[in-house]
């Protein structure tokens, strides 16, 4: 937990009043934001960056409102370019930006206020976001000189990383209670990216990073510029603060895929939204979030389900099956992980994995715990990639009832994703970005069963792991 000021705790609760209306709560933001980018060469392509995942998020109307960039610069570097070429105040001034992203060379100059000022002045509305730095070499010192480069970088440890940009995050976090309050509200930014860095840094010490063995794996060089890795973090970052909504769930970039799997494209996302979340300059804070998910699974124990089956909660949280010997077969519907609850309208989102072969489901509205296959709705689980014209009984099919229009099944030993929507008679699904199944089961020949009961998933004595199990149920 990092150390705050008295007086930006009291930023934290104006902030909270403010990017909730009064209402306690953060509403995501549903139109494209035109985004203008002030930079160097740690920060001037996140525009970019921050367009794909807009993209990628559905955002169609995002718009990268234009891009300043300056090698090595100062936010007053930028300013300072002659107002007949200086491309970001035309733009402010024409009210053309919703929002401006600016970033300093570790310390905040001149330019940032100035650029805030001018900002607020032609569209109040505005945000202007600050991006949080990571340290080149571990230090303060600009310019950088060679005696402040580490003898190996991935000698850092967590506890050093941390004390090295402590005293950093704390002048930064200062410097921006400062300005909102000179602006009279907040309408500057922290994007916690430094934050988010560091959260990395840990998961690779401890060995937890899908495809990046060590810490130096991240840069480019010796001076610290970002790789694919740390590039789509600060997008993701950016992405949070401006959008207001979490990146966690959005498809594969391609500029992660041509290095890495989709195990570090989630861990990424997932960093930047909880280095967001805690932030309390970021406007927007895990309490404040109006998602309205909760866990099904908590990621400690299988508290809130039933299971005679070998089901365990692995160390990061996933719930993996283990068949015992001899355990096969479908009908020992006891071993199913069954929910203590029913629920009746619902989204439930969340991701499987099976291996090579790998056989299970998602059981819903499951009315009899004793004969889930008879009583219940049950998403098809199965190892069937890469197969055409997939049926009712392949992956992603409600079996006895309907195929998935396509075939979105990921090779075995992946991650896939299934966000499920029952309402009434109507059964959606979701998987890895693409609807599969829009269904009306009154018309199909699963009419007649329940619309509220349990969900379970299947024990078929195949191994299988699933992870991040949320629901949404209506107010």
């Amino acid at each position: 937990m990092r150390t705050r000021s008295l007086v930006c705790s009291l930023a934290v609760m104006a902030s909270c009043v403010l990017a909730a209306g009064g209402s306690g709560q953060v509403e995501p933001v549903t139109k494209g934001q035109r985004v203008f980018t002030c930079g160097h060469s740690f920060h001037a392509w996140v525009g970019n960056v921050l367009g794909e995942i807009a993209r990628g998020a559905g955002i169609a109307d995002h718009q990268v409102a234009g891009v300043s960039m300056i090698g090595g610069s100062r936010a007053i570097q930028h300013w300072n370019v002659p107002d007949e070429k200086n491309k970001a105040k035309q733009a402010l001034k024409a009210g053309q930006v919703d929002v401006l992203t600016l970033s300093a060379m570790h310390q905040p100059d001149d330019g940032i206020e100035k650029f805030a000022k001018l900002a607020v002045e032609n569209n109040p509305s505005i945000r202007v976001t600050l991006l949080e730095f990571w340290l080149p070499f571990g230090s303060m010192q600009w310019p950088f000189k060679g005696k402040n480069e580490p003898a190996d970088v991935d000698a850092r440890s967590a506890d050093e990383l941390r004390k090295l940009h402590e005293p950093y995050f704390r002048a930064y976090d200062d410097y921006v209670v400062a300005l909102n309050k000179s602006l009279g509200k907040q309408a500057v930014y922290v994007v916690p990216m430094g934050q988010a860095v560091l959260a990395l840094r840990e998961k690779i010490i401890a060995g937890q990073a899908p495809g990046i063995a060590k810490q130096s794996e991240l840069f480019t060089d010796k001076l610290g510029h970002p790789g694919p890795a740390l590039e789509m973090l600060e997008g993701y970052c950016q992405f949070a603060v401006v959008y207001r909504r979490t990146p966690v769930g959005l498809p594969m970039p391609p500029r992660l895929a041509k290095r890495y799997k989709e195990d570090l494209n989630r861990l990424l996302q997932e960093i930047a939204w909880d280095a967001v979340t805690r932030h309390p300059l970021s406007g927007i804070q895990a309490e404040t979030v109006a998602d309205d998910f909760v866990p099904l699974l908590n990621g400690k124990d299988l508290s809130g389900w039933n299971t005679t089956g070998n089901w365990v909660v692995e160390d990061g949280g996933a719930v993996a099956l283990r068949p015992r010997p001899g355990e096969s077969g479908w009908t020992r519907y006891g071993a199913y992980l069954t929910t203590e609850r029913k629920y009746k309208d619902f989204v439930l989102d969340l991701e499987f994995k099976i291996n090579k072969g790998g056989n299970s489901g998602v059981f819903l509205r499951v009315g009899n715990p004793k004969d889930h296959v008879a009583s219940g709705f049950e998403i098809q689980i199965l190892d069937t990639h890469g197969l055409k014209n997939p049926g009712n009984h392949d992956c992603g099919g409600v079996i006895g009832a309907a195929a998935p229009s396509k075939n979105m099944a990921k090779p075995a030993g992946e991650w896939n994703r299934y966000v499920i929507t029952c309402q009434g008679t109507r059964l959606k699904v979701e998987m890895n970005g693409e609807q599969i199944i829009d269904l009306d089961l009154a018309k199909s020949p699963l009419k007649g069963r329940p619309l509220e009961g349990y969900i379970g998933f299947q024990d078929e004595g195949l191994p299988v792991w699933y992870r991040n199990v949320r629901i949404k149920e209506p107010r």
